[in-house]
């Protein structure tokens, strides 16, 4: 969530709230534009939020499912730069377990001899059918349509299957579906007829994903390393208290603790990446929005 105008101020005072992977981000792409003054304030002690790798007796493990899709060709080039090609192209053999049965992901033509999968690909293909339908039917009636993370998948793959698969994936690995819907559009390749046919019977045909040797973590690290050498502050072990603020436009004065202390920082721009709940929690007390 990004408040304020990017062009509004000059020179301008950026405050990035966490230092997860969408905070660190934002603040490299403002690494390369001249007039910007950039801070990121992160409650951990160590950086990529939900996108860390942890070390324990020599072996490492990441915090999550990451990998990087070669849909995205733009973002693999500018990760494989700040690596130094540490990239490694691996072979997809994910699964999903649903139900008591491990499906394969992206399933395989061998799967309908099985006939709990015959009676759920029935009850999804249903699903399916009818949401495409009823997208196009709209399109064709010139009705427009709210663009929501959830409508956009409901819209792409049915009711049932976001209901009982997609929905509950997302929210054990994010936490929650209060996404932006540009994410859905990047996130899930949307699936038509011709597609899942291709996929369905292509049994020799492979899908691969790109990862760091030494864990995902490593591309949130090594930005670390990058940013406080571009001279950007990035302190850790921050508490946010509250957030001051005339208006949304700004600017805003945040609160926080940092080593016992009580301190304050004002921001032309804020920019947050923690969640809705928690930035309207901080901004309270302004009587701007509610709590």
């Amino acid at each position: 969530m990004a408040i304020q105008n990017l062009d509004r101020f000059s020179p301008k005072k950026v405050v990035i709230l966490g230092a997860g992977s969408s905070g660190l981000s934002v603040a490299w792409g403002l690494a390369g534009k001249k007039g910007y003054d950039v801070s990121i304030l992160e409650s951990s002690l160590e950086v990529g939020g939900f996108s860390k790798t942890i070390a324990h007796n020599g072996i490492r493990f990441d915090i999550g499912p990451h990998r990087l899709s070669p849909q995205l060709p733009e973002i693999i080039d500018k990760i494989r730069t700040l690596l130094d090609d540490d990239l490694l192209l691996i072979e997809n053999l994910h699964g999903i377990y649903f139900n008591g049965m491990i499906f394969s992901y992206p399933p395989r033509f061998s799967d309908l001899s099985k006939k709990e999968v015959l009676k759920n690909v029935m009850k999804f293909a249903t699903s399916w059918v009818s949401a495409r339908l009823d997208a196009t039917f709209n399109k064709w009636l010139g009705k427009s349509r709210t663009s929501t993370f959830n409508s956009l998948l409901i819209s792409a793959f049915g009711k049932n299957i976001c209901k009982e698969v997609i929905f509950p994936m997302i929210t054990k690995v994010w936490g929650t579906t209060d996404l932006h819907s540009d994410f859905a559009r990047i996130r899930f390749e949307i699936p038509t007829f011709a597609n899942m046919c291709r996929k369905l019977f292509s049994q020799h045909r492979k899908n691969y994903y790109y990862y760091p040797s030494r864990g995902f973590g490593t591309i949130f690290n090594t930005l670390h390393k990058f940013l406080l050498e571009k001279g950007y502050a990035i302190k850790l072990g921050t508490h946010v208290i509250r957030i001051k603020a005339q208006s949304l436009n700004g600017p805003f004065d945040v609160i926080y603790s940092f080593n016992g202390e009580e301190k304050t920082i004002r921001a032309d721009i804020l920019v947050s990446s923690i969640s809705n709940k928690q930035l309207l929690t901080y901004l309270s007390e302004t009587g701007l929005v509610d709590p």
